[in-house]
């Protein structure tokens, strides 16, 4: 698709950001050089005090509008109000340090005009640059099995924001994502669980479609990765038994073992490494479980000794 025509669903790029300067030019290039055209790109500002607004100036396009934010620290927020603002029948998510083959939105879309209500895939992971992309490189992304509540709740996370493209109604359907400061780096997660509440048109691309960087930088720890889990445990109870539906989660239980694992509290590691290892348990994340719970008792025999 090399122009736009009338017949072409807008799509709304959403591109939060703060003192990214130093690569935010690549992302929007990466927009820029899409060959499906009908797009906006809403880059959200978090007040950088760096060369942000004038970078943005300087391209002088009129499809590319710049909002300022304050948002306490919660990215959720900048998202939001990119959302708020967005006109296309569809919203595209990119954080400001990833970017896009020129291929994505093509494909995106072709998919979403298809029936898909979210359209997401792999990720080429990159810590140095140039990029030299290999195939051990890149990030997960399943097919998601119905009821695609339950594949997400027993077998853990399986999309990236950058590589989401969503009906724009059925994101504002749900609120947007959550702003909650203890759902911090895993809003994505949960905004994806309460949309699998609304459709099971989950559509997951066939080949990476952009590139997750992953050299430093980014809205993540250890620590708070485990006080985000036990906050969704907290948020997502059966209404009958008030039990968390993350109890028999493999998926669950391996993420959380594996931050236990991390910081070295090494018994509870190992309870969740054997919780993972379980009859409900993908392949995979039984294989890894497996392999981490024979590190767990290693380590702890190394301890001792």
């Amino acid at each position: 698709m090399n122009g736009a025509t009338n017949t072409e669903p807008l799509v709304s790029v959403i591109v939060p950001t703060y003192n990214r300067a130093y690569c935010l030019g690549r992302t929007i290039q990466s927009v820029l050089d899409q060959t499906y055209r009908n797009w906006e790109l809403i880059i959200v500002d978090n007040q950088s005090t760096d060369s942000t607004e004038t970078l943005i100036a300087d391209y002088n396009e009129q499809k590319i509008r710049l909002l300022k934010i304050n948002n306490g620290g919660i990215i959720a927020a900048s998202r939001n109000k990119g959302l708020q603002s967005a006109r296309g029948k569809y919203v595209a998510f990119l954080d400001s340090d990833d970017w896009w083959t020129p291929d994505k939105l093509a494909e995106s879309v072709k998919r979403l005009e298809m029936g898909a209500d979210i359209v997401y895939h792999e990720l080429y992971m990159i810590s140095t640059l140039p990029p030299k992309p290999r195939f051990w490189k890149v990030s997960i992304a399943r097919d998601l099995k119905t009821p695609a509540f339950n594949d997400l709740i027993m077998h853990g996370h399986a999309i990236n924001t950058s590589s989401v493209v969503v009906n724009r109604d059925l994101m504002n359907k749900i609120g947007g994502f959550s702003e909650d400061p203890t759902l911090l780096a895993i809003e994505d997660y949960d905004a994806w669980l309460r949309l699998a509440k609304h459709t099971e048109a989950f559509a997951r691309l066939g080949k990476p479609l952009g590139y997750y960087w992953d050299g430093g930088g980014n809205v993540s720890s250890t620590e708070r990765t485990i006080r985000n889990l036990e906050r969704l445990a907290e948020l997502y109870r059966d209404e009958t038994t008030g039990e968390s539906i993350f109890a028999n989660s493999p998926g669950y239980a391996y993420a959380l073992g594996k931050s236990k694992f991390d910081v070295n509290k090494l018994d509870e590691a190992e309870t969740n490494f054997k919780k993972a290892i379980s009859k409900n348990a993908s392949r995979r994340t039984a294989i890894r479980a497996l392999v981490l719970l024979c590190a767990c008792r290693l380590k702890t025999a190394h301890i001792q000794h």
